[in-house]
């Protein structure tokens, strides 16, 4: 395990859809996770359905105050730095790619192997350590 993504529906980041069970449970794994030593990120789903400005206008993700409150809470809800929490729209009926989703699923993949590469250098460390010891 080099990385993991928790993926959450943002459209369910506010209402009671999480279940006091299952943030305990994010956040146990996520504690859990973080003694390994592997870098986390929170993939927030679904974000065009919280906005209507991101909905006509995916390039607004960032400008949107919704998204940005919903980011925030994600990262509570699993206990990461909203540094950690990336937005993505889904693909699901359109017959055209879209430049805008495209950027931010592509930003999603780029975090998660920057977060690879950094477990993997940590690795390379040890070991280099452990050899000279």
């Amino acid at each position: 395990m080099h990385c993991v993504a928790f993926v959450l529906d943002a459209s369910k980041v506010f209402i009671t859809s999480y279940s006091k069970g299952t943030i305990s449970l994010l956040q146990q794994l996520r504690h859990h996770i973080s003694h390994l030593g592997v870098h986390q990120v929170v993939l927030l789903t679904h974000v065009d359905k919280i906005c209507k400005e991101t909905e006509s206008d995916t390039s607004e993700v960032y400008n949107s105050k919704v998204i940005r409150e919903t980011m925030l809470k994600a990262a509570e809800l699993v206990g990461l730095s909203p540094s950690s929490v990336v937005p993505v729209r889904n693909y699901w009926c359109e017959l055209e790619l879209d430049l805008a989703t495209d950027v931010l699923l592509l930003r999603a993949m780029d975090l998660l192997l920057q977060y690879t590469h950094l477990y993997y250098r940590g690795q390379q460390r040890d070991t280099h350590k452990d050899q000279l010891d």
